[in-house]
C-alpha cells in the first residue's frame, strides 16, 4: 500500500499587519488514511486554542467539495469554545446557499448543530 502524503505547516505567524506567515513547512508521510486524519485534526484543534488563549478569538477557513466533509464531522469533538471561532469558506461557488451544490450547505451539514 502506498502512503499517504501531506504537507503540514507546523507553525503560523502572525505579523503586526495581522498577515499570516509560514514559519516552517514538513513533508510527512501516513501508512493509513486515518493516521493522517487524527494528524491533521490535533493539529486544527491543538492551533484553534492557542489562538483562542491568545487572541480571543480564532480563525478557520475551509476548502469545500466532499473529500473534507469526512474530517469537518470530526470538529465536534474538539474541546474549545466553538462561539470563539470565526469560519469563513475559501472556495464559495455562487450559488444560493440553499442549493444542493452550495458548499456552504455541504460544510454547514458536515458541522452540525453543535458548531
Amino acid at each position: 500500500m502506498e502512503s499517504l502524503k501531506a504537507a503540514t505547516c507546523l507553525k503560523l505567524l502572525k505579523t503586526s499587519r495581522d498577515v499570516v506567515k509560514f514559519q516552517k513547512m514538513n513533508w510527512n508521510e501516513f501508512k493509513f488514511e486515518s493516521s493522517l486524519e487524527n494528524s491533521l485534526l490535533k493539529t486544527i484543534e491543538h492551533h484553534l486554542q492557542i489562538s483562542i488563549k491568545s487572541q480571543g478569538i480564532a480563525k478557520l477557513l475551509l476548502s469545500g467539495g466532499l473529500f473534507p466533509m469526512k474530517l469537518y464531522r470530526k470538529f465536534k469533538l474538539f474541546l474549545i469554545d466553538w462561539n470563539k471561532v470565526e469560519i469563513g469558506l475559501v472556495d464559495e461557488r455562487w450559488v444560493d446557499n440553499e442549493s444542493k451544490y452550495s458548499n456552504y450547505n455541504i460544510i454547514n451539514s458536515a458541522l452540525g448543530e453543535e458548531i
